[in-house]
């Protein structure tokens, strides 16, 4: 059928201090709390840095903050939008929290922990990473007071690499309650996001995205649109 969208970005935007960005915007796309839709990537000309934006659907302005040394690849809100969590792999590993109303960020280490693919639970996040003793776990984490709640060391069958290369495909959704889904992989996992217990629902053909409604996990990847019941 025809695309009847709008083109809102041609993945270049310009920040506030007149630094023009091309960045490849593949971290991921948020409402913020003002009502803005926020969008962060990678700056891919010299693959240092990167930048967040945002579009304001009342006005149709564009902004964006250039990021310098930090690439994000990674992208969710917590606080109901206050806060956007950008995951970066430089130095270790470092989440960057962006202020939506002061439009601005802190730079945030996690002890031990590389951050890999978050997705936000209310004030935490719970998050796919490395850590440097235990290797890849799955965890949850409050970037306000910087206190690990929980972390655990992945089960055998969910693969293990955590990587920013576009052709991968992984998902975190949040049912609202009390568990993030998670695909990886060829993996299917439920983590219960109280105590962190991982359980693998299935194995997959192939790397998916994932969505839930209703109880039911609907994914589209390589083997086509499906719905699954958990």
């Amino acid at each position: 059928g025809a695309n009847n969208g709008v083109l809102l970005s041609d993945d270049a935007f310009e920040g506030s201090d007149g630094r023009g960005i091309a960045a490849i915007l593949k971290a991921g796309i948020e409402k913020g709390s003002n009502g803005k839709i926020y969008y962060a990537g990678e700056y891919y000309r010299t693959r240092v840095g990167g930048g967040i934006a945002w579009y304001d659907p009342i006005t149709g302005l564009k902004d964006g903050l250039p990021i310098d040394v930090y690439r994000p690849f990674w992208l969710t809100s917590i606080s109901n939008g206050e806060y956007m969590l950008m995951s970066c792999k430089e130095n270790g590993g470092k989440l960057l929290k962006f202020n939506v109303s002061r439009s601005n960020y802190d730079v945030i280490t996690i002890d031990n922990i590389s951050p890999g693919y978050i997705v936000g639970i209310g004030e935490h996040i719970l998050g796919y990473g490395s850590d440097s003793e235990l290797g890849p776990i799955v965890y949850r984490y409050n970037p306000s007071t910087n206190n690990i709640v929980w972390k655990k060391a992945l089960p055998y069958g969910i693969v293990s690499s955590v990587s920013s290369n576009m052709k991968k495909l992984y998902a975190l959704e949040y049912d609202g309650e009390s568990y993030v889904y998670m695909s990886v992989g060829q993996t299917l996992a439920k983590i219960d996001i109280n105590s962190g217990l991982v359980e693998i629902l299935g194995s997959m053909d192939s790397v998916t995205n994932i969505t839930l409604h209703n109880g039911d996990i609907y994914s589209a990847g390589h083997m086509g649109f499906l719905k699954l019941t958990d």
